[in-house]
């Protein structure tokens, strides 16, 4: 469904903008234009304690009917798509939403209309954590100054480039580099060739440490059952936990910091079945599933980075797209998303859950063949990060 893959795609954008110094005076040497945003016990899993049953929102459970707009079922139409790139993959859908908006409102005639579904529902968006996303516009361009401040209106910056200039890439790269303190640095590879009149990207990473750390001495090496079998780190907690273990499906809900939850789900029969139905409803049931039982925990330590290409799918008919509210023909350059996702042993209690009696031997669950993991916020009840592990 063309709704659902260019959401997905778009979460992997990256957006660049440039626009004439009439705009605003652009800063120093990013061309940020002036009025850019800038931004600067029990382990329950959910909050509520409750030992019955898993909630995932202060106590309450999720009603799947009444999921956020942005998060529709059909938006994970497209993760069947994505899911052919990488054997390893992450994206975010908040991401996808902020670049969709950008481009519909970067569109005029059919392309306009092919996107508008998309673009009510995805505006005044809360911005994801460490994100950072900007629009690059050739300065030879003269822009809309309404343009300009409807993408601000959905916290996206726009700065001004010269295309043709030589350090164009090293410019962006720098400046992804600095906005994501550090944890992306290249963007664009060495000899990419950046044209066009405008390029689009949102970066963003994921280290939110759990609220319960794991014990570092406890960490091990081991196999992981994958489309090959590789070495893997693996972090070892025992606990109370919300989880689900039948012969379908292992899941497990790991809280984290932020108030976030990591949710890990293992079919037993492969991943493709589960695949076809993943959607925030059908996680949000899953959840409510869920009940508390003391298991001991054996989690890979995960550090990838993933890269995503919009305009050249087909997602859209980008190279016959319209893009007019910029120049006649104009065209996009790049449409780019990346993300590194990291999850390792630091929490916020360092004193971490009690592994329990060394002499006592609990119930365990592996996550050592190939399973989707979930980052999800308890309070605004949306998904910050959706991902595959097969390797």
């Amino acid at each position: 469904m063309v709704k659902l893959k260019f959401m997905i795609f778009l979460c992997m954008c990256f957006s660049i903008a440039c626009g004439r110094p009439e705009f605003g005076n652009a800063s120093s040497d990013d061309g940020l234009l002036s009025g850019s945003p800038k931004n600067g016990g029990t382990n329950n899993g959910l909050p509520g304690g409750n030992n019955d049953s898993t909630h995932f929102n202060n106590g309450t459970s999720l009603d799947p009917d009444q999921v956020s707009p942005s998060l529709e079922v059909e938006e994970f139409d497209f993760y069947s798509h994505l899911s052919t790139t990488e054997s390893n993959f992450v994206f975010s859908p908040q991401s996808v939403s902020m670049i969709m908006s950008a481009l519909y409102f970067l569109a005029s005639d059919s392309t306009k209309d092919e996107l508008s579904p998309f673009a009510p529902q995805f505006q005044n968006i809360e911005p994801t954590k460490n994100q950072f996303a900007s629009l690059w516009i050739d300065e030879s361009l003269n822009i809309d100054p309404q343009l300009i401040d409807q993408l601000l209106g959905i916290d996206m910056e726009v700065r001004q480039l010269s295309f043709g200039s030589t350090d164009v890439r090293t410019r962006i790269n720098n400046l992804v580099r600095e906005e994501t303190q550090g944890f992306l640095s290249e963007l664009f590879p060495p000899l990419s060739y950046l044209n066009g009149d405008f390029l689009i990207a949102s970066a963003s990473f994921f280290n939110t440490p759990f609220e319960s750390g794991f014990d570092e001495n406890l960490t091990y090496t081991n196999s992981f059952f994958g489309e090959t079998i590789k070495d893997r780190q693996f972090m070892v907690q025992t606990g109370f936990y919300p989880l689900i273990d039948n012969e379908d499906i292992q899941a497990i809900a790991i809280a984290m910091e932020d108030n976030k939850t990591l949710l890990l789900m293992m079919p037993s029969t492969g991943l493709e079945g589960i695949q076809s139905q993943i959607s925030y409803a059908f996680m949000v049931r899953l959840l409510d599933e869920m009940k508390q039982e003391e298991i001991e925990i054996h989690v890979p330590k995960l550090d990838f980075v993933s890269t995503f290409g919009l305009s050249k799918t087909s997602i859209i008919d980008f190279e016959n797209a319209d893009f007019s509210r910029l120049r006649d023909n104009a065209q996009p350059g790049a449409i780019i998303h990346q993300i590194r996702f990291i999850l390792n042993e630091e929490g916020v209690r360092s004193d971490g859950i009690p592994n329990g009696d060394p002499e006592l031997r609990f119930r365990e669950m592996r996550f050592n063949r190939p399973f989707l993991f979930s980052v999800l916020d308890r309070s605004t009840q949306t998904i910050h990060f959706l991902g595959r592990i097969e390797n």
